[in-house]
């Protein structure tokens, strides 16, 4: 805990100002605990040979070739984890914390959703094509993403490192031209799209109908099935505003 408390001091005990550092540590969180997950995910996967006892040979033959599929996704997503792991892991030893970039959105409220993850971008929100996870020799470009109350305003804090810049500014641009009014069901969406890590506000969540809770469940079941191609969007207003916006070791 001692160490734990140490690194993340300035975000955990210093109001959010901005800064180059505390930027990179909201995102470095982020990523290991990606790391984590997929981690764990890897581990279990040698439980997944033997679902498919006592089905037809169809059957049996179709389980496993989506479990070949998943096999190979996990592994290859855990394989650009620890290499992306490793540079934050270089970042926060030599404090060249000049090679992490970030983009903050200052909100009025504390985030009725919190969040904190990571995702490989594959579309901008516009919907043009960034990268391609399917091809595997590939190096993929890595973002994150913190939604919390910062001391003085509700935050969203996109993070990603120079090395993934190219495609992350172009991500970004995309959000930052989306009009404020409309950005926070914008941000909605994406939390909901690529993050499994979401602490909801109960009033918010239980004021919202049956109908919205649904959609917006579906478009986080959605996200996981690798299978599913559909593009869920959800018109819900989260109940806050945005106040302000700027970028972190780049300029818009």
């Amino acid at each position: 805990m001692r160490h734990d408390n140490e690194i993340f001091s300035p975000i955990e005990n210093s109001d959010f100002e901005g800064t180059a550092e505390q930027c990179f540590l909201l995102g470095y969180r982020a990523e290991a605990r990606e790391l984590y997950t997929k981690t764990a995910s890897a581990s279990l996967q040698s439980y997944s040979k033997d679902i498919d006892a006592g089905r037809t040979r169809e059957q049996q033959a179709q389980i496993q070739e989506i479990n070949s599929l998943m096999d190979i996704g996990v592994q290859v997503g855990l394989n650009d984890n620890l290499a992306l792991k490793a540079q934050y892991d270089e970042i926060l030893i030599s404090k060249s914390f000049e090679n992490s970039f970030a983009y903050v959105i200052e909100l009025d409220n504390p985030p009725s959703v919190m969040c904190s993850g990571g995702w490989f971008p594959t579309e901008d929100n516009d919907g043009n094509v960034l990268q391609n996870l399917g091809d595997l020799e590939a190096k993929m470009c890595a973002i994150t993403c913190t939604s919390y109350w910062g001391g003085q305003t509700g935050l969203v804090i996109f993070q990603w490192l120079s090395a993934d810049h190219n495609i992350c500014e172009r991500y970004i641009r995309s959000i930052h031209a989306v009009d404020n009014n409309e950005l926070p069901t914008v941000l909605l969406n994406l939390f909901f799209d690529n993050l499994e890590n979401l602490q909801l506000a109960p009033d918010w969540w239980e004021g919202l109908s049956e109908t919205e809770q649904n959609i917006l469940v579906d478009l986080l079941a959605s996200s996981a099935n690798p299978f599913e191609d559909i593009k869920l969007k959800a018109v819900i207003d989260p109940g806050w505003r945005v106040q302000n916006r700027y970028a972190v070791g780049f300029d818009l």
